[in-house]
């Protein structure tokens, strides 16, 4: 009967749920949602947009002022960036800058809608810079040590030593050099180089040779008229010494520590002296004079300058005498050979397709002044002819005779320099063509400039031309200039 009961009570409550949920079901999905929704700023300000570090390194604090959350976005490559707990500063740390150049970046804070962008750059390191008491160090021919100070704003290496016989040792800040000792009579040298950042300095270590014992018995020797031979004994504490004889008249033999030398007999009336040096190369020397007597029966040279009894000067300046001229020499009659080169656009071809102008020619040149005259002034007159060359758009190439001309030139030359026998001048001048031969052709100017060298006989020159006018001959267009050369053979 309990067991009855309870199920009809179970029952009963669940039909009354199912009966409640469905009266209710309408209503929930009217209900307005409450789930509370996150605060747009309004407010965002940092306390700086714009920084600027030293090379060294760096920090900055901004501080960020906003009613709602914020973030940072954005990397700079050279800093790391840290956010205050209290979500109120940001701090920037910039790490060393070791290059010479500044750099620059920035980031982003952001909150919602609004965005504040910071700038931070970083100065470059100063240059290189490095200062040392000496580069040149000087020892004798034992063993020694020596330093050098050294100041540089970066740090610092030594190379090694060139050479074997010494070492350079970096000890803070000098390098202290060691040298064996110089067993050899040669004077030796190496060098090592000390360098921070791109900068190199090269410091040279010179160490004198070991000089030994040298002594000769005879410093002087005295030969008779008729020659002969004398003995010098040579004591030196190495071996390996040398002689040079300065004379021809006199020959030297070396056995051991013995020089013997030998005198050809004397044909002249005067005197003659010469000298021999013993050494060790590189070293010591020791000079022996040899003098040798004139020979007394040989009769004596006649003076430069005498005269035979036969002789009588004149003193008539009239007879067939002129005195030179400031001229003479400083007129020069030569011919010249042209040749030059340029684009123009000739007989009313395309802008866009200038053809090609040559010339060539040659001619009478008078030259005034000596070649070696600061100063030359050339005039003449010459023939040239021009020809062109234009190349069609089927490939063909059109050929013709643009005209002949009678030049006449007028150059100045200024000499700079010596080569040899030659001088390296500074030139320019101006040309007026005649067209000759031609109908279609008109009369030109033109100026030029160039460098050559100028010698007794040649002048070649080279130079650079342009035209006057707008329009004038067959030079038209934006082209009125050639490149060329000359070379002027001189009488």
């Amino acid at each position: 009967m309990n067991k009855t009961r309870l199920l009809v009570c179970f029952m009963a409550m669940v039909i009354a749920g199912s009966t409640v949920m469905a009266t209710a079901s309408p209503q929930s999905r009217n209900r307005r949602n409450t789930t509370t929704q996150r605060k747009s700023a309004t407010v965002l300000e940092v306390s700086d947009n714009n920084v600027t570090f030293e090379s060294d390194r760096g920090m900055k604090t901004f501080y960020v002022t906003c009613d709602a959350a914020w973030s940072v976005e954005g990397k700079v490559e050279w800093g790391d960036i840290e956010i205050a707990s209290d979500k109120k500063s940001l701090t920037f740390y910039a790490t060393p800058n070791n290059y010479e150049t500044s750099r620059s970046g920035f980031f982003y804070v952001v909150s919602g809608s609004l965005t504040r962008r910071i700038d931070v750059k970083q100065m470059g390191r100063e240059e290189a810079r490095i200062e040392v008491s000496q580069t040149e160090m000087t020892y004798d021919n034992y063993t020694g040590t020596q330093s050098i100070s050294v100041v540089s704003n970066r740090n610092w290496q030594v190379s090694d030593a060139s050479e074997s016989w010494f070492e350079a040792i970096k000890d803070a800040g000098v390098v202290q050099v060691n040298v064996q000792r110089n067993e050899s009579t040669r004077a030796r040298s190496g060098y090592f180089t000390i360098t921070a950042g791109n900068k190199t300095v090269k410091v040279k270590v010179k160490q004198a040779g070991f000089e030994p014992y040298l002594s000769i018995s005879e410093s002087s020797l005295d030969f008779a008229a008729d020659g002969g031979s004398l003995s010098v004994n040579v004591d030196g504490e190495i071996d390996g010494w040398q002689y040079e004889n300065s004379a021809s008249w006199t020959r030297v033999s070396k056995v051991g520590n013995k020089l013997t030398i030998y005198a050809d007999p004397n044909p002249d009336p005067d005197s003659r002296s010469s000298y021999i040096v013993v050494s060790y190369p590189g070293s010591i020397e020791k000079r022996i004079n040899v003098q040798q007597a004139a020979n007394r029966s040989s009769k004596p040279k006649p003076a430069a300058n005498s005269y035979s009894s036969s002789y009588t000067p004149s003193y008539n300046y009239n007879s067939g005498y002129s005195k030179p001229s400031w001229w003479k020499g400083r007129v020069r009659v030569g011919i010249e050979m042209d040749g030059e080169i340029g684009r123009y656009y000739v007989f009313g071809k395309s802008s866009e397709d200038p053809s090609l102008i040559y010339g060539f020619g040659g001619g009478l040149i008078l030259g005034f002044g000596k070649y070696s005259d600061v100063i030359n002034i050339s005039l003449g007159a010459k023939y040239m002819q021009y020809r062109y060359q234009f190349n069609m758009d089927n490939g063909y190439k059109e050929k013709g005779k643009v005209g002949d001309y009678v030049v006449v030139p007028a150059n100045l030359k200024l000499n700079t320099f010596s080569m040899g026998k030659s001088k390296f001048y500074l030139g320019g001048g101006f040309e007026y063509g005649f067209a000759v031969g031609n109908k279609d052709t008109e009369n030109f100017m033109d100026w030029n400039a160039g460098i050559g060298i100028n010698s007794r006989h040649v002048d070649w020159y080279i130079f650079y031309k342009q035209f006057f006018g707008d329009d004038n001959a067959f030079f038209t267009g934006d082209y009125k200039d050639n490149i060329g050369t000359s070379l002027t053979i001189y009488f």
